[in-house]
């Protein structure tokens, strides 16, 4: 399948000669969630206009839905749906009024409206003025209005800054329900390394305007993890050395905790039936995983 956005080789210099993307390329696959990563000046902005079409990649080529900004223009962005920066409003207007100005400029039913709104869980206070609204009510109509012309992609830069735990989690879960609910391909900039670990399906990381990684983050896993790390919850560690047959980690904080380093589930599998048989209580079993931050901070490392 054809991804909804590819980049090839995107190369793009401000006039004061600073080359921010060089060669830069990512594709972006049709229903995914794909999170955008890297250090502030790597060159994510200046990637995210050119997907909009706000500024031209000077060498490479830039397809969106397989056409270009150069012949297709409108087509192109009229299934694009963004929030970029901080959004803006009408503050003296409902958020039913303001939605009602987006319907009017893209010549949709009535009707949207309210979908729109029923969909960013804002049907109750439709009729407050957004003067009224807290930051995290103010983002959801901010995607309200992106999601009003019902757009195959949205593009969404720091979609939860500024926001409260509460509100990042709200966030996260709508976009969420976009994605599964409507087939909409979500591309989002992020500096929260926790929320893209919780949100995306793919990933860029971008650094000096090239690429450092980009694929599912399964296969981040994959090419970063230098271990993989099990725990046991046992009754009791009475012989459990002589069954295992392996070096182990055993903590003791309210419940007693055995953890070793496995190869495969299988591997798992067999130790979890070996203690079972010499009738030690096995109440559960956690994999241990590297987090996305410590994957992120490995990778930088290894590309240095």
């Amino acid at each position: 399948m054809q991804p909804i956005v590819e980049l090839t080789n995107a190369t793009f210099a401000y006039p004061n000669g600073v080359k921010v993307l060089n060669r830069f390329s990512l594709r972006i696959p049709q229903g995914s969630i794909y999170g955008f990563l890297g250090p502030n000046g790597s060159g994510k902005s200046t990637t995210i206009r050119i997907v909009m079409g706000l500024l031209k990649a000077q060498e490479g080529e830039v397809t969106l839905f397989g056409q270009q900004y150069s012949t297709a223009r409108i087509p192109i962005l009229s299934r694009i749906g963004s929030l970029i920066d901080m959004p803006t409003f009408y503050e003296h207007l409902t958020a039913y009024n303001n939605l009602e100005v987006v319907r009017l400029a893209h010549d949709l039913p009535k009707a949207s409206i309210d979908e729109a709104l029923q969909l960013v869980g804002l049907s109750a206070t439709k009729r407050l003025k957004v003067s009224e609204f807290s930051l995290g009510m103010k983002q959801r109509l901010a995607l309200a209005m992106a999601l009003l012309p019902k757009p195959e992609l949205l593009v969404l830069d720091e979609p939860s800054n500024g926001l409260d735990p509460n509100g990042i989690i709200e966030i996260r879960e709508l976009l969420i329900r976009i994605n599964q609910q409507l087939g909409t391909t979500i591309f989002v900039s992020s500096h929260l390394l926790s929320e893209v670990e919780k949100l995306c399906t793919h990933l860029s990381i971008i650094n000096q305007g090239q690429a450092v990684f980009e694929g599912p983050i399964e296969q981040l896993t994959e090419r970063i993890a230098t271990q993989k790390r099990v725990w046991f919850t046992v009754g009791s560690v009475e012989g459990i050395s002589s069954v295992l047959e392996r070096p182990l980690e055993i903590r003791q904080n309210g419940s007693i905790k055995v953890g070793f380093e496995y190869a495969t589930d299988q591997e798992i599998a067999r130790c979890n039936h070996r203690l079972v048989a010499k009738g030690v209580e096995v109440f559960g079993i956690h994999k241990e995983h590297q987090t996305l931050e410590e994957m992120y901070m490995k990778l930088f490392e290894d590309s240095k």
